[in-house]
């Protein structure tokens, strides 16, 4: 058993394309029951809209960029101070988050929750172990994406999904 963490990065504006086949004009994540008999359809087949509801970020066609991390409960590094988990970002209730179901544990990340992780970070200083200077270069490599794409934050949304 282990968690996953994914970012992704998705337009702020995303539009329907009314060209393709499977497009529903869909404003938010529909019922399952909705989408269910389409779930071997070929993705070029949908709107880009709709497959975000239908099926999520992982493999969008509009995603433009992503991160993942993935460590068992057993490895040491998710209970270092320095792991990216105990900066705690990610909005709950955006207006963007809303349109998706709670249980799928979407979240956006704003530039203050990112400022306000750097100076956590700061805080702790250097770490001595060698498991908490591992877990140090992973969170910061994935902060580095994150200032990166949330100073872009006018243009793009940066989505955490937290998978346990």
């Amino acid at each position: 058993m282990g968690r996953d963490l994914h970012w992704y990065v998705v337009p702020r504006i995303i539009e329907h394309d009314d060209t393709k086949p499977l497009c529903y004009s869909w404003e938010s994540q529909p019922d399952e029951y909705e989408f269910t008999e389409y779930v071997n359809t070929s993705t070029s087949k949908w709107c880009p809209k709709c497959h975000i509801f239908a099926f999520g970020f992982y493999d969008s066609p509009l995603l433009v960029a992503k991160h993942h991390i993935r460590h068992t409960y057993s490895n040491p590094i998710w209970y270092s101070r320095w792991n990216i988990h105990y900066l705690m970002m990610g909005s709950s209730m955006t207006p963007y988050m809303r349109l998706f179901d709670p249980n799928l544990l979407y979240r956006e990340i704003t530039p203050h929750e990112v400022e306000v992780g750097k100076r956590y970070l700061q805080s702790l200083g250097d770490p001595v172990r060698m498991i908490d200077r591992e877990a140090y270069e992973e969170t910061n490599e994935i902060m580095t994406f994150l200032e990166h794409w949330t100073a872009k934050s006018a243009d793009y949304i940066v989505i955490i999904q937290d998978e346990t």
